[in-house]
Parts: C-alpha cells; structure tokens; sequence
C-alpha cells in the first residue's frame, strides 16, 4: 500500500513556523551583535593597517577645532593602538604655521578612555619648534565650569629633548629642554616639571591641587645665572635664584617668594589668596642687580602691595610701589578673556631731586597714564607736569605735557602738547 505523503494542517503550521517568533528575534539581535562587533573589529584592525592609518591621517587632517587649530600629521610608524611614532607633526592657527615637530614618540592606552581615562606612558620628542606665538579663535567659556576636567590624565613621561624659540616668540632664538609628569584623576591635579633653557636658566616646578578638598599647594624654583637669557631681558648684572612655597586651600592659601643674589636678598614677598583675590606684600631690592637708575629710585628697597580681584576672567588691580625715592600707585581693569585694558591708570612721582635716567634729572616729577583697548594696541593717555626737568645742559621750568599715544601694529604715534614757563640752557640764537 502507497505511503501518504499528505500533510496535516499541524505540520503545515510547523513546517511555515519552525522556532518560535521570540527564538528568531533573539538569533537576530545575537547575529547583529556580533555582525557590528566583527565590524568593528575589522575597523580596529583596518585602522591599525598602512591603508587604515592613511586614512585616519586625513581625518585629522579634515578636523577643524573651534578655536582655529588644526593638525597636520605625514605618517604614523608603529601600533597606533600602544606605541607609535608620529612623523612630521604641524599645527597650525588660522594665521597658519606656528609649530612643528619631526618626530613624536607616543606609548598610551587608548582604550581606556572608554572610562574617562587618558593614559599615556610616553610622549617623548628629540625637536619641538614654536616659529610665532599662536593666534586663536575667542570661544565662549562657562565661568561655572568645574577647576579641573571631568577626566583623568596621567601622562607618566613627556620629554622634549629641544624645545626651540624662534626669535618672533621672545625676541631672541631659544632652546629649552623639558621633563615632566602629569597625573589628573578623582579631581586631583599632581604636576611637575623641569625645564632648561640652553643660557643656563632653569625652572622647576611642582603643584598638588584637590579641588573638591579644598587644598592647594604649589612650590617652585627659578635660577637664572648672570649672562642667562632672563638676566639679559631684564637687564640683570649678577645672577639670582628665587623661590616659591606655599600650602592652604582654593579659598585660603599662603605663599611666599623670596630672591636671592650673591649681593644680597632681593624679594621677600608675601603671597595670599582669598576666594579669588590676591594680594602680594613684601619689600623688593631691584638694585642689588641692576644699577644706575634702578639702583637709585629703588634704595634702599621698594615696598610692593598689590591686590588683584578675579572675577570671570577679569582682573580688578589695584597696588601701591614706594621707596625713599619713588611713589607709584595703580588701579583699573584688566580683562583677560578679550585681551583689553579698561581705564588702567597708573601714577608716579619722584619724591627727591635726581637723576630720573641717564643724562635726566628732574625735582617735582608726576606723571600719570590711563591704558585702555587691546593689549597689543591700546590707547594711552598721558599728563606730565614737573617743577623742574633737565635733559644734558637744557633745563624746562614749570612742564605741563599731555596727549594719546595710538599703538598700531605697524607705528607709534605720540603727539605732545606742552607748556612752560622758562627754557635754560640753549644758546642765545636759539632765545636762551
């Protein structure tokens, strides 16, 4: 007898259904998880490859920060996921080129960033140049923000072996070498540096700072030998050494600088801060090494009180310099978010004849300044009166002179209006 092959309508419910709808959807999402976590693993893997590492070089390439800066790199050597090399570095700004580096060696673990964690082991590079201070977009910014990220950093190594200045930066071709350590994490800043300058000059530098537990502390040591690059800029004729300590809290802390020369003291000054004001208090002794004027207006010392109140990235200054000689008082504001002076005046006076600089004298002296606009271009206002100033063998009785420096980026104009009563020392054609 024939087999019936005929089937019934359960069987044909089963064949049309197999596994149940829940089973099918389940095998689904499985599948497509793993289909996207193959993907990306091929894209790991890809990027890590000549062609993938190509690739993400014109990404960079293509991503433009708010602030203007954008990244060029030429070719990347190694594993970009552990320890790789990244050749031809530039960084540009929106004026173009301001810094490049042949060759930087980076050992980090990208993937910890998943938990907000940015590890670098190393990042070490034999030449850094710096061609021209950068100039960047003004982004807007949360004064609200918190002190430090929301992040933790630890870079355990950087190393510049040559961190060259070009002579646009300070005016004179520098090299520096740098060492330091960063650790961020749990809102705690640890950082510490040192740094060379091929004149002999060196700074370290160290800071522990735990916002959320109000603690703060910061230590640091500046040497600049005679003949250094910061004895050459600021006129110095002997070497020094200057120091900074201090410990308390973001709203209480207290520090103190003090300078030393193979003449003497130079500085012993007190530094506070108090919910972001700061004072700094102490006697200075500029002319132990720097002699002439300095020495003269400054002796036998200058005693410096000064207040600065910041408050969204503004400063509200105010302070006092006074020697036996000199009296010079300032107040005004400075806004460091736009980079502008508001109404900063600033006054002085000679308070004993003498010598003012070389080949000036002068009895009575009171000048007074009022900078406002941009830093680099501000407008300054200016009154000088004196009873009596001498410049050589020529001598002006009872001065008044005023007018508005204009600073642009290309010349300075000073127009003077002056008066007074009696001129000596010219000659008769000359009506002296």
């Amino acid at each position: 007898m024939a087999q019936d092959d005929t089937l019934t309508p359960d069987q044909i419910d089963t064949a049309h259904h197999g596994r149940p709808l829940w089973q099918k959807i389940a095998i689904g999402v499985v599948g497509f998880i793993v289909a996207i976590v193959v993907l990306a693993g091929v894209l790991l893997l890809g990027l890590n490859t000549q062609p993938g590492k190509k690739f993400l070089i014109q990404q960079i390439a293509a991503f433009q920060m708010e602030s203007g800066m954008e990244i060029e790199v030429g070719r990347i050597e190694g594993s970009i996921y552990s320890d790789m090399v990244i050749h031809d570095l530039i960084l540009r700004d929106p004026k173009g080129v301001f810094a490049v580096s042949p060759r930087v060696h980076v050992v980090w673990k990208p993937f910890r960033y998943v938990n907000n964690h940015i590890s670098v082991s190393l990042l070490e590079t034999p030449l850094v140049v710096l061609a021209r201070s950068p100039q960047f977009n003004q982004t807007p910014t949360d004064p609200n923000a918190p002190i430090l990220p929301d992040l933790d950093i630890d870079v355990d190594r950087m190393k510049i072996d040559k961190f060259i200045l070009a002579r646009p930066v300070i005016g004179q071709k520098r090299e520096i070498a740098i060492d330091g350590v960063t650790h961020i994490a749990d809102g705690r800043a640890i950082l510490s540096a040192d740094a060379i300058v091929d004149s002999g000059d060196r700074l370290q530098a160290k800071l522990d700072a735990v916002p959320s537990q109000n603690r703060l502390a910061m230590s640091g040591t500046l040497t600049a030998p005679k003949g250094g690059v910061i004895a050459a800029m600021s006129g110095l004729t002997d070497g020094m050494t200057a120091t900074l300590d201090g410990k308390g809290t973001w709203q209480a802390w207290n520090g103190r600088i003090v300078a030393t020369s193979p003449k003497g003291e130079l500085a012993n000054v007190a530094i506070a801060a108090r919910d972001g004001n700061f004072t700094a208090k102490g006697p200075i002794r500029p002319g132990l090494v720097m002699a002439g004027t300095v020495d003269r207006l400054t002796a036998p010392q200058l005693n410096v009180d000064l207040f600065a109140g910041l408050n969204e990235r503004r400063v509200n200054l105010k302070g006092t310099l006074r020697s036996a000689a000199l009296s010079a008082d300032a107040q005004g504001i400075v806004d460091l978010a736009t980079s502008r002076f508001s109404g900063l005046r600033i006054n002085a006076a000679l308070l004993t004849p003498g010598a003012i600089m070389e080949n000036v004298k002068g009895r009575d002296v009171r000048g007074s300044i009022i900078l406002d606009g941009p830093m680099a271009t501000p407008f300054i206002d200016y009154d000088i009166t004196a009873k009596s100033i001498a410049f050589d063998a020529t001598g002006i009785e009872n001065l008044k002179a005023s007018g508005r420096v204009v600073i642009n980026t290309d010349r300075i104009r000073i127009p003077v209006s002056a008066t007074a009563t009696r001129v000596t020392g010219l000659n008769a054609a000359a009506g002296g």
